[in-house]
């Protein structure tokens, strides 16, 4: 079988996938002079952009398997692959480290009035801001219990935190507190002094939280966002903040990117905001190249893909 890499990628890694898999060609963007012919003749792809997977809708050829480079699939035309017999797999958990350090680092920053220190630097004022919250004993709830939201709990416990899990399926987790479903956001957000979202962009996710949800969290809660900004009503989240509905906010992720310089959210003592840049890591081509490797050893093996297999019909 020919395994198409549609990226460079170090000689390392390269040597590695193919000293696991002998039964595999592995070929890479760098070692490829006509890209169409090689999409022509290859088994399976590893596509690195949302442009190379429309690509794939018309000129698959004997392509049976496509991998993406990132964990999220709203950018990839399911509907149009599976039609063309492809099945699709992601790159879903290589963030789930430097995702959940960033959550953590916007969490306790936000506690421990980082932010309002930073501009007090700024400044030159000596002022102690009322510093007294510690995030010993405090309630987190995750929505989203994968790889971000496991690796997340692991951190929250170890500062002993309550942590809260919330998916769609409502099943038990480890590392988790308690675990609901998705119909019983009310209930939870109602506990929590930090709201965190990772949760995936599908039809079912889009303005998840909305005013509604705003309006049944606590007065102290900070909500994060490194999911996807269009899961996020940032109109009702704007007015959320502006009339201290909620506490803040620490925002890797917007529903227009890059954040339009007019905005709001700019200029708000209350909001800490990051160029979705959560999942930034020098190991990411490493951990998808794991995946790969997982998923063509289960192919060689046992003639089927085995790791995030995308469900077309939930979208993720």
């Amino acid at each position: 079988m020919r395994l198409y890499i549609g990226r460079n990628i170090s000689k390392e890694i390269m040597l590695r996938l193919q000293e696991a898999n002998p039964e595999w060609t592995i070929v890479s963007k760098d070692s490829v002079e006509d890209e169409m012919q090689e999409l022509q003749r290859a088994d399976a792809v590893a596509a690195p952009s949302s442009e190379m997977l429309k690509r794939m809708t018309t000129t698959a050829g004997s392509v049976k398997w496509v991998h993406t480079w990132s964990a999220g699939v709203d950018n990839v035309p399911l509907k149009e692959l599976s039609e063309n017999g492809i099945t699709v797999t992601t790159s879903s958990g290589v963030h789930g480290v430097p995702i959940a350090e960033t959550i953590f680092a916007l969490m306790l920053g936000w506690t421990r009035k980082i932010p309002q220190y930073v501009r007090q630097q700024k400044d030159r004022k000596w002022h102690h801001a009322n510093m007294n919250a510690e995030m010993y004993g405090t309630t987190v709830g995750l929505f989203g219990t994968g790889a971000i939201g496991q690796e997340t709990a692991k951190r929250c416990k170890a500062f002993g935190m309550n942590v809260l899990g919330i998916s769609r399926s409502g099943r038990a987790v480890e590392g988790f507190d308690e675990i609901f479903a998705e119909q019983q956001t009310n209930i939870v957000l109602d506990r929590c002094d930090f709201v965190v979202n990772s949760l995936p962009l599908t039809e079912a996710t889009t303005g998840f939280f909305g005013k509604e949800q705003f309006g049944v969290m606590k007065p102290n809660a900070f909500f994060v966002n490194v999911g996807r900004g269009k899961t996020v009503d940032e109109d009702a989240l704007l007015h959320a903040l502006e009339r201290g509905t909620i506490a803040g906010a620490g925002l890797d992720v917007f529903e227009t990117e890059p954040l339009p310089e007019s905005h709001p959210f700019w200029t708000m003592d209350q909001v800490v905001m990051t160029p979705h840049t959560a999942g930034s890591t020098l190991h990411y081509d490493e951990r998808v190249c794991d995946i790969l490797n997982d998923n063509m050893s289960s192919l060689t093996s046992k003639g089927t893909l085995s790791v995030n297999v995308v469900d077309v019909k939930l979208g993720y």
